[in-house]
């Protein structure tokens, strides 16, 4: 089955339910999806797979259609049970485009408007520069330097490094093994790697995108200045606000919070409004079995800052025990 659901009048409802085929695709349980504006029209395209087979579909007169499917291969791109692929704009700024990664290769395929196909714009095998491909690798996509463009942020388990489009190819801007370096160089600010850390990419910054670097319940915010990635800031330990960050934590992440005012501060004669979160950033949900809350950031200096601040912090903006409503 395959559908598409709009929320209206609080609720939401389905626009189209379809079964088994959706004119050539045959859909099944070893079906994945992303969504992406493939052509560049302003409305996401779904990109189908399943281990031998790609197809993209469209919504049309309420109804899903397939568009374009291919068996086997996408030009010299084999199709495969192991391909992972992620959506971003990598080599210009007008469309999606997707990054296809198996465990030795690296892609990146395209949407032909004219031919009305998916091409293979690049293929990598093996070596990017001084960066080995491998079946561990881990892949973030964010506009790490603001240039309206993508990057790859690519980890494993005691390596990091920034992959860039140049020149019709994909690039090494840095990398470092064990250690990413602190924003001022401070030896023990230093962020060490290791195989049980877990990367987000995000809007946190007012004019790029950035990493959260999490593990063993601590989190860091990674930025790319000097030509590399720097830890700016983090937190000192697990306990934040109430929360005790834990590795069980699910995270998810989006602009929730409301845009503008959403708090108070005194300032020794009165109770003024305060924005105590930067409006249009990327924030965090994080659930586990004790509750709910939500992680945000914020550039501006509040009464509740703390002594070491500089120039931002992390906020909880919200904390909840058990249910997520309580009626």
């Amino acid at each position: 089955w395959a559908g598409i659901f709009k929320y209206h009048s609080n609720r939401f409802r389905a626009e189209t339910v379809q079964h088994d085929w959706i004119d050539g695709w045959n859909l099944g349980p070893d079906n994945w999806e992303l969504t992406a504006d493939l052509d560049g029209d302003g409305k996401d395209e779904i990109y189908i797979r399943s281990p031998r087979w790609a197809g993209v579909l469209t919504y049309s007169r309420g109804r899903l259609r397939l568009k374009y499917i291919v068996q086997g291969r996408i030009d010299e791109w084999a199709l495969g049970e192991d391909n992972k692929e992620y959506v971003g704009r990598f080599s210009q700024n007008g469309r999606d485009e997707i990054l296809v990664k198996s465990p030795e290769w690296l892609g990146l395929i395209v949407w032909d408007s004219r031919n009305n196909r998916l091409d293979l714009k690049k293929i990598h095998h093996d070596w990017i520069d001084g960066w080995n491909l491998g079946p561990n690798d881990e892949i973030y996509i964010a506009d790490l330097d603001g240039d309206g463009l993508d990057e790859i942020y690519i980890r494993s388990a005691k390596w990091a490094g920034v992959l860039k489009w140049q020149t019709n190819k994909f690039v090494v801007l840095w990398m470092v093994k064990d250690f990413i370096p602190d924003i001022n160089d401070v030896e023990d600010k230093k962020l060490a790697l290791t195989g049980d850390d877990k990367s987000y990419g995000g809007k946190f910054f007012e004019t790029k995108d950035g990493i959260i670097h999490r593990v063993n319940g601590r989190l860091a915010l990674l930025i790319w200045e000097n030509n590399r990635m720097n830890v700016r800031f983090g937190l000192s330990d697990r306990y934040f606000g109430g929360w005790n960050l834990g590795p069980n934590d699910k995270f998810i992440l989006g602009d929730f919070h409301k845009v503008g005012i959403e708090g108070h501060v005194f300032d020794g004669t009165q109770v003024l409004p305060q924005d105590h979160v930067t409006n249009n950033l990327t924030d965090v949900f994080v659930h586990n079995g004790w509750g709910t809350g939500m992680l945000c950031l914020n550039y501006v200096h509040t009464d509740f800052s703390h002594d070491n601040w500089k120039g931002a912090e992390w906020v909880l903006s919200w904390i909840q025990s058990e249910k997520l409503i309580k009626i």
